[in-house]
């Protein structure tokens, strides 16, 4: 519940962010990145070891929980892709074209 309370919450503060506000080379992206990417990198091998203490204890919850993040990477995707489609349909611009996953070109 709070995953979906805090994304809520982002996207309402993304819609009145204006636009061009975190573009690639503005003066807040360069500052955000500089001080961000510092902590992030902390952050991430922080996790990283404290998982690695953990599966050592517990390897079957940590492969399942694994197997839980990739299908709720799926799932995020392709909830992100109907929402990109509805909005293109909704807006009345043509959707993106998906890449095809059966090998065809």
């Amino acid at each position: 519940m709070f995953l979906l309370r805090a994304l809520f919450w982002m996207a309402v503060v993304a819609i009145f962010v204006p636009p061009g506000f975190s573009g690639l080379g503005t003066l807040f992206a360069d500052d955000a990145r500089e001080i961000i990417a510092p902590a992030a990198e902390t952050a991430s091998a922080r996790v990283e070891t404290e998982t690695a203490l953990f599966c050592d204890g517990a390897p079957e919850l940590c492969e399942t929980l694994d197997n839980t993040r990739a299908v709720a990477g799926l799932l995020g995707g392709v909830a992100a892709v109907e929402a990109e489609n509805w909005l293109h349909a909704r807006l009345g611009a043509p959707a993106s074209e998906a890449p095809a996953e059966d090998g065809e070109s």
